[in-house]
């Protein structure tokens, strides 16, 4: 995990695909490296936070090239801090 936090967030590894991120206010979010999501609370399946289903299937951010995994991290830290 070769991430940057925000004073005060953890992030602890749940199985070798998820980690759970955890804010200073006790709030947490489940990241999902494989499918490169994250859902709010310790949540294991469903949607991701920002999926949209359109009339062309369903919409998510993609996270892609380098940087990719520090950019969720960043996302899911914004969402645990606007909730």
């Amino acid at each position: 995990m070769n991430v940057k936090l925000p004073e005060g967030f953890t992030l602890e590894q749940l199985t070798p695909r998820q980690w759970l991120l955890q804010s200073p206010e006790m709030l947490m979010a489940t990241i999902d490296i494989e499918h490169r999501g994250f859902r709010g609370g310790l949540v294991y399946s469903g949607s991701f936070v920002g999926d949209k289903l359109t009339r062309k299937g369903l919409v998510r951010k993609q996270y892609k090239g380098r940087g990719w995994m520090q950019a969720l991290v960043d996302d899911a830290v914004t969402y645990l801090r606007n909730p």
